[in-house]
């Protein structure tokens, strides 16, 4: 993955950026393929099926705040996604909560 060497704080918005782009040019496969991956990751780590220990080290922050207990909109949101089902919708739900975690949390956009 290339944001191996990224900090958190501009994880955000390198994936918000990269997420909208393919929003408007959905032509890149292994785009779709991290962003479906996140999001079964979020859906995975929020149901309990995995554990925080097997979350990927390129996107673990990323989960994390999405899918934290405080979030309880967002966790929820993660819980009843259907992993097996993933496309547009999802993709601009999951735009809208990077947004709203970089308005929450300033020090990570």
């Amino acid at each position: 993955m290339y944001f191996a060497d990224a900090s958190f704080s501009n994880n955000l918005s390198v994936y918000k950026g990269l997420l909208d782009y393919y929003l408007e040019h959905p032509n890149s496969d292994e785009t779709r393929i991290l962003f479906e991956n996140i999001i079964k990751t979020a859906h995975y780590i929020s149901t309990g099926k995995i554990t925080e220990t097997q979350i990927d080290h390129t996107i673990y922050h990323l989960i994390t705040s999405m899918v934290d207990y405080g979030k309880t909109y967002n966790r929820k949101y993660f819980q009843d996604i259907d992993p097996n089902n993933i496309g547009k919708k999802q993709f601009q739900s999951l735009s809208n909560i990077l947004t709203s975690l970089a308005a929450i949390n300033p020090e990570f956009a």
